[in-house]
């Protein structure tokens, strides 16, 4: 799995998790919400610069975020 796909796939599972909207991370990253579903579905890039942002809004560490990937 390359890493895009992990990351995405990573940030699906804990929104699911944990109940979150996608319309409140997408605030906390100041993106637009249908640019965080483009980025979720892979029709948009997650930039670097927005990784912590979306840790932060997901209420988990940097490492939890890239726990698993192999």
């Amino acid at each position: 799995m390359i890493f895009d796909e992990f990351l995405t796939s990573r940030i699906k599972a804990i929104i699911s998790e944990k109940g979150l909207k996608q319309k409140k991370i997408a605030e906390t990253v100041r993106v637009q919400p249908h640019d965080f579903s483009n980025m979720l579905n892979g029709r948009k890039q997650i930039l670097s610069i927005h990784v912590p942002l979306i840790a932060k809004a997901l209420g988990v560490t940097m490492e939890e975020l890239y726990s698993d990937y192999k």
